[in-house]
């Protein structure tokens, strides 16, 4: 008989990612975590051409991961100890692997038809968390956006620096600095040029916009291919094997501020820009949710096949779905009801992906040229054998005024038949969207006797822009009836459920959505609100994107006071009558801790049965990211509050 899944089966699954392919190798990281250290320990593993494993590339390593190939060589980022940074490291055939940075390595991109590599480090003698100290120092404030979420404080005083390391003389030089971050997107093969993305107007903290240059390395000349597009905001970019092309995914005038990117293709020749994906209204950037038992991913969102085709991705109906194109002409070659996490092009030309679905945690696959997908390794086989799952069964609901939307159905593993809990989990973002995709939370629920109720209401990615757009200056509308409807479907065309067992949560924007719901509707008999949203007000001055934010998704300027209460959960604190548990992060920098405070002060003042529940040395996707034994401890949280209501 198969086992039920536990929380403590986090420890237990790994997932794939960041595939690679070097001649007749395949490297894939392995992401796993190491139980006795409360730590996550990437590895990156060969596959051989059978893809069967051969092994951790550098097993003395504590973790390594994110790997590319040079003309000879291999690199990746890789650890000593928990406690050390990732620094860059290489592998030679038949020698010891060796490091070739001292410093903490940012981002480092290959030449693969040379031996030459290219890595940003930022130098800075500031920390963005420090322990307590004997005597403590002072810090001073002086820019507007001065904090970040998982990273803490961000440095006054930094330098970012990029260097070039030769491994046929094995010297580095430094070729490049900067007072301001910059992106590191390519390289060509030969190394003689660089793709980087710079801001626009490093002076001005709320301008966000930026261009694409390329680097001479050996004249150190840069040239700005964008300077036509000032107000633009380009997220990466990838140059064809020749060096005559370049993917670029980017924001425009139209789709800025909504998480929404468009692919360009520019042609070196005549220095023009060609719209490759407007007219789809598909989303290349990944909004989908990630399965939460993973940790690193590329996020790659097309890849060049040859000199003139390549493959691009993007996300439609919470699925992956993907496309061959040349530029003018975009064919589909895949798309199914799973979730792609990450790919690359093989040498034959296919794609190599690591995806998820409903009932698969992580599985290594080929997509071949005529769109079928061949499994070819999994790397949680005998976990999945000994283990049941419920599959999440998607179906369609009509919103109130007839918008066609749609949602995921995780029944419950269990006996019974009648009176079941039923439990609607909302998502963050807000535009992000749920996916066919293995949420080892979701499945403990379900071997706990809950259905969980999974729902993209309008706002959510994956169905256009204006889908997306939806809820922007109506928050707590049309989304919240959206949310409500699809319960009302479950509950109408599956009479085991419950009505009186509706309980109600979600995190982030679903913190803000759950709070908001039990503020205006009394349905639920319990409410588990995670790193909330809970007042506008104060947000805007205590949240690493709290201006901007508001800004974009309130339709309104900061000091709109009335508009801002209007959309606050706080507002409605007076009609909360629902049993409610907040769960918070200590180091959130994106919904700070305060906004859990606020709603349980409300909440326990009104004599609300209520209680709070602080989670140390967390951020924000703390479900997601957190350290290990605090993620069991959520899930135990959740289940223990949806089992005392």
């Amino acid at each position: 008989m198969k086992k039920a899944l536990s929380k403590e089966d986090l420890y237990e699954l790994k997932s794939l990612s960041q595939p690679v392919v070097k001649h007749d190798k395949i490297l894939v990281t392995n992401n796993q975590i190491d139980r006795d250290q409360n730590d996550y320990a990437p590895q990156v593993v060969t596959f051989n051409a059978d893809y069967q494993p051969e092994g951790a590339v550098n097993p003395a390593l504590f973790a390594s991961k994110d790997a590319h190939v040079t003309k000879d060589n291999l690199y990746y980022l890789g650890k000593v100890t928990p406690e050390a940074p990732f620094t860059l490291f290489e592998h030679r055939p038949a020698q010891a692997d060796s490091q070739v940075s001292p410093f903490p390595v940012a981002s480092f991109v290959t030449a693969n038809g040379a031996n030459k590599v290219f890595f940003k480090v930022m130098q800075t003698a500031e920390q963005p968390i420090t322990p307590d100290a004997q005597f403590p120092e002072v810090r001073h404030i002086r820019k507007e956006h001065y904090f970040a979420d998982e990273y803490g404080f961000l440095p006054e005083d930094a330098t970012f620096e990029l260097y070039e390391y030769d491994a046929d003389t094995r010297t580095q030089k430094q070729l490049f600095s900067s007072q301001t971050d910059f992106k590191l997107c390519d390289s060509n093969a030969a190394g003689s040029k660089l793709v980087l993305i710079l801001d626009n107007f490093p002076d001005d903290e709320n301008n966000d916009s930026n261009g694409i240059s390329v680097l001479d390395t050996k004249s150190g000349k840069l040239q700005n291919l964008t300077q036509d597009y000032p107000n633009w905001k380009f997220i990466t970019a990838a140059l064809s094997p020749k060096a005559t092309q370049l993917l670029i995914s980017v924001q425009n005038n139209l789709t800025k501020a909504y998480r929404s990117y468009l692919l360009y293709e520019y042609h070196f020749a005549d220095s023009k820009f060609t719209d490759v994906s407007s007219d789809l209204d598909e989303n290349i950037s990944d909004m989908l949710y990630l399965p939460d038992s993973t940790a690193t991913f590329s996020r790659r969102p097309f890849a060049w096949l040859n000199e003139t085709d390549f493959y691009f991705r993007t996300n439609v109906s919470g699925h992956s779905k993907f496309y061959r194109s040349d530029g003018v002409q975009n064919q589909v070659l895949f798309e199914d009801d799973l979730r792609v996490t990450d790919w690359t092009v093989n040498s034959e030309g296919e794609l190599l992906v690591c995806y998820t679905s409903g009932v698969q945690p992580s599985i290594l696959g080929t997509i071949t040229k005529d769109g079928t997908l061949v499994n070819q390794y999994d790397v949680n086989q005998t976990f999945d054998e000994a283990h049941a799952f419920s599959k999440p069964e998607k179906f369609t609901y009509h919103a109130k005024d007839g918008l066609k939307l749609e949602g995921w159905l995780i029944r419950p593993l269990t006996s019974k038949k009648t009176n079941l809990p039923l439990f609607l989990y909302i998502h963050g973002g807000p535009h992000c969207a749920w996916s066919d995709c293995f949420f080892l939370q979701m499945q403990v629920l379900a071997a706990a006797g809950y259905g969980v109720v999974l729902l993209n209401p309008r706002g959510s990615a994956s169905y256009g822009l204006s889908f997306m757009k939806a809820n922007q200056g109506a928050y707590g509308g049309k989304d919240y009836t959206d949310l409500l409807s699809g319960l009302d479907d479950v509950l109408a065309h599956h009479p085991e459920f419950d009505a009186k067992k509706q309980y109600v949560g979600g995190l982030s924007y679903g913190g803000f959505m759950s709070s908001w719901m039990i503020g205006h509707t009394d349905r639920f008999a319990g409410a588990v609100v995670q790193n909330p949203l809970t007042n506008f007000i104060s947000f805007v001055g205590t949240s690493d994107i709290g201006v901007p934010f508001t800004e974009q998704e309130l339709l309104a300027q900061t000091n709109a006071v009335a508009t801002l209460w209007h959309f606050s959960p706080l507002a409605y604190a007076d009609h909360v009558t629902t049993p409610t548990l907040l769960m918070s992060s200590e180091w959130d920098k994106r919904c700070p801790i305060s906004q859990g405070e606020e709603f349980y002060s409300a909440l326990k003042h009104r004599h609300v049965a209520v209680e709070m529940t602080r989670f140390p040395q967390s951020w924000h996707a703390m479900e997601e990211f957190g350290l290990p034994n605090l993620r069991v401890k959520w899930m135990a949280e959740t289940q223990r509050w949806l089992d005392a209501h």
